[in-house]
């Protein structure tokens, strides 16, 4: 993708694009995740940075609430974690809320929010996602990433459309009601905002026209390419207004 970027600062929560950017700058360091490590953001805040920096046809889009982001590396996502808690003061391992379960949680809290009691008063949340087949999440090599503004790297606009999609599937057969209620909003995230827009802008986006699912072959896993083809099926079985727009994609 060659289309140039706006440079403007992402237009929403100030802590949350310094939680971004503390992870980022973090993950950077060599003794953390090793000297060849890859990252990049996928979720609401990379379909927010695209919205409002790439896709020149796209309305506003949502303001995100936390940050994901893949990591490429050979640590297990336990010790990445464990690593980036080490290497910055404002990002803290806590105790999962959700019932039953023992793990620990990223949350990023700055100075700033430290609440009466020497807590923290509000802690904005951090899912690291280490790349393995476990996860169903392909590592892809340093130079696919895309980078916004020159600051933020996010998983190319293919391979962040194919992972929104494999989150609706994932939230659809989650037992946890909780996860089934996000649905909804990787529908309009999908349908009301990446597809349509990337149809427009493709173009202007992909080198030579080609289409997201040619780009996203190049150099994603042929398995990966199958369960996203099986998931773009189930999704226009479930909404088929947006069949056409799927279609379309090539």
């Amino acid at each position: 993708m060659t289309r140039p970027v706006r440079t403007r600062p992402p237009p929403c929560s100030d802590a949350l694009w310094e939680a971004a950017a503390a992870v980022l700058d973090a993950l950077r360091k060599p003794e953390v995740c090793g000297p060849n490590m890859v990252a990049f953001l996928i979720g609401s805040s990379a379909c927010k940075l695209f919205c409002d920096h790439v896709l020149p046809y796209s309305p506003n889009y949502r303001a995100p609430n936390d940050i994901d982001v893949v990591v490429c590396t050979h640590l297990a996502q336990e010790e990445v974690k464990e690593q980036l808690a080490a290497a910055q003061e404002n990002i803290h391992l806590v105790p999962s809320k959700t019932p039953g379960m023992n793990y620990r949680v990223l949350r990023y809290g700055s100075k700033g929010t430290v609440g009466p009691n020497g807590g923290y008063s509000k802690l904005i949340k951090i899912d690291v996602l280490v790349a393995t087949r476990t996860l169903g999440i392909p590592s892809i090599p340093a130079h696919r990433v895309y980078w916004i503004a020159g600051r933020w790297p996010v998983a190319p606009l293919e391979f962040l459309i194919l992972l929104r999609l494999q989150g609706w599937d994932d939230h659809k057969h989650s037992p946890l009601e909780h996860h089934r209620e996000k649905m909804m909003t990787d529908v309009g995230d999908l349908a009301g905002h990446l597809v349509p827009f990337v149809l427009k802008a493709w173009d202007g986006l992909s080198e030579g026209g080609t289409s997201l699912w040619a780009e996203a072959k190049s150099y994603l896993a042929d398995e990966f390419i199958a369960k996203s083809h099986v998931r773009a099926e189930a999704f226009v079985r479930d909404h088929p207004w947006a069949r056409s727009d799927w279609e379309r994609l090539g």
